[in-house]
């Protein structure tokens, strides 16, 4: 049955994309095309997830999200009602439901890490929908969300399509691209950003050329609220910068002005420095990376009913990892540590044998790709010493010398080639006055590297920097294609 529903999505969603060709302004052919192409990287990132990374089972994040998502459906399918209001955010966090409905949940709870947003729970919820039709079949939930990403990159398309002079480089761009491609069409928080972020430039273009009806505001606002809810720290980029291209397009672009927004950003940035520790960057960017140094060094790491626990990947053998149930059980005493939910801060314990069974987050050895980043401390003078490296870390590396498997090649291609197109365009760009098109140009830009900047300060790991530079790699493909001159061989 489920394999049913697979085909019958597959030639529904093809024909919407299809039937909406005069719509969007490409011709069915090339529409098609760039839908099969999207399919393709998302059965690319399925079987990598599936047999490079595992041997036949769905790995990391993937796994997780599938498994605390059919445990929502079933919930729903016992108590709607209840369900409902799970999906609406209500009674998330209650501990009755945690402790019983959703104990067999593996991350549902852990992103509940003392941020204001659990990033992992919209995902999860998406996904708890899928569940009432995909009967279980990971193949329905990729096809869905190839479908979300692709109809995301339609809307960034019609937003930007009248700034670009070769409307085809836009297009292909946004799907083509590796990065974006692989980690923009597989069950991912990105498939989800990239749609958001299409809704939220839709909306808030037409709204300033002031067609201001409910679509448009709906657009505008959800865009915006999946965004922080899905990345919270890339939606206040977005946040932040969305001001600044109100006050260009209405007041006119200029350099003046431009330098006046970097110097209240910084500004902003700064004395946020000095606010208390729930709203201090400092504070948050310095306990991430931690985090991620954590991540990268490897171990064993499973969530009781209150906490997150880490042990060291060399203890393994004292736990009884059971990987099909993604379950632990303790069979010798262990040094560790642990976090409780809602806080920072991880304490030294050990864990005694028991017979209970615990639920896994992730259990590998040390990451191979993890590079030496200084530990911030709370400090904002290690932050600042950081920025060239964090930066360094995102827009070139990695360096054939740095650790990683045999995939860091095409990434160290793909580097190569955005840097030559960069290069070209700060030579050739196009020289058109137009006030929106520098205005939006500006804004991607600035938006795109203060999110690869906080990506560089809380990332120590080359693999995973490859991944949460998606989003900013689809802003400057967007600004380039408005930069590039006219092609030749593109024109009819």
């Amino acid at each position: 049955m489920s394999w049913a529903v697979l085909v019958i999505l597959f030639f529904g969603f093809s024909y919407l994309i299809f039937n909406s060709a005069n719509r969007i302004g490409l011709s069915p052919k090339t529409l098609l095309i760039g839908w099969f192409l999207k399919l393709f990287y998302a059965t690319i990132f399925l079987l990598i997830f599936t047999y490079y990374y595992s041997s036949g089972s769905l790995y990391g994040d993937v796994a997780n999200f599938m498994n605390d998502s059919k445990i929502l459906a079933g919930y729903g399918r016992s108590d709607f009602g209840g369900y409902l209001k799970l999906l609406l955010g209500f009674n998330s966090n209650d501990l009755t439901l945690l402790q019983n409905e959703l104990a067999d949940t593996r991350i549902w709870s852990y992103g509940d890490n003392g941020d204001f947003i659990n990033d992992n729970r919209l995902i999860i919820r998406i996904n708890s929908v899928i569940h009432f039709f995909s009967f279980g079949n990971v193949w329905v939930h990729l096809l869905v969300f190839a479908f979300i990403s692709y109809a995301g990159i339609i809307l960034l398309f019609q937003t930007f399509k009248k700034f670009v002079h070769n409307p085809q480089v836009l297009f292909f761009g946004l799907i083509i691209f590796p990065t974006i491609g692989f980690w923009g069409s597989g069950i991912t928080k990105e498939c989800i950003m990239i749609f958001a972020f299409g809704l939220f430039c839709w909306g808030i273009s037409k709204l300033l050329q002031k067609v201001n009806n409910k679509w448009t505001r709906l657009a505008a606002i959800v865009g915006m609220a999946t965004l922080l809810f899905n990345k919270p720290h890339l939606g206040i980029c977005v946040l932040v910068f969305l001001p600044f291209l109100i006050w260009f397009i209405r007041a006119g672009f200029s350099r003046q002005k431009l330098i006046l927004t970097l110097i209240i950003v910084l500004g902003l940035g700064f004395s946020l420095t000095l606010a208390p520790d729930k709203v201090n960057p400092v504070n948050k960017i310095s306990n991430k990376l931690q985090d991620f140094k954590n991540v990268g060094t490897g171990g064993v790491f499973f969530i009781t009913d209150s906490s997150f626990c880490a042990f060291d990947y060399q203890d393994l053998n004292k736990f009884n990892y059971n990987s099909n149930t993604k379950e632990i059980q303790v069979i010798k005493s262990a040094k560790g540590e642990y976090k409780l939910f809602g806080k920072k801060e991880f304490y030294p314990f050990t864990i005694p044998v028991s017979s209970k069974k615990y639920d896994v987050y992730l259990v590998q050895p040390p990451s191979n790709s993890i590079v030496e980043v200084p530990s911030i401390n709370n400090s904002t003078k290690q932050l600042i010493k950081n920025i060239p490296l964090a930066l360094i870390n995102t827009s070139i590396r990695p360096f054939p010398t740095d650790p990683g498997s045999v995939l860091k090649y095409l990434l160290i291609i793909e580097n190569i080639l955005f840097l030559l197109l960069a290069i070209y365009l700060l030579k050739n760009h196009d020289k058109s006055t137009n006030n929106e098109k520098k205005s939006w140009i500006t804004f991607l830009i600035l938006t795109g590297f203060f999110m690869l900047l906080l990506i560089g300060l809380t990332t120590p790991i080359l693999g995973a920097i490859a991944r949460y530079k998606t989003v900013s790699f689809l802003l400057f493909i967007i600004s380039f294609s408005m930069l590039l001159p006219p092609l030749k061989f593109l024109k009819k």
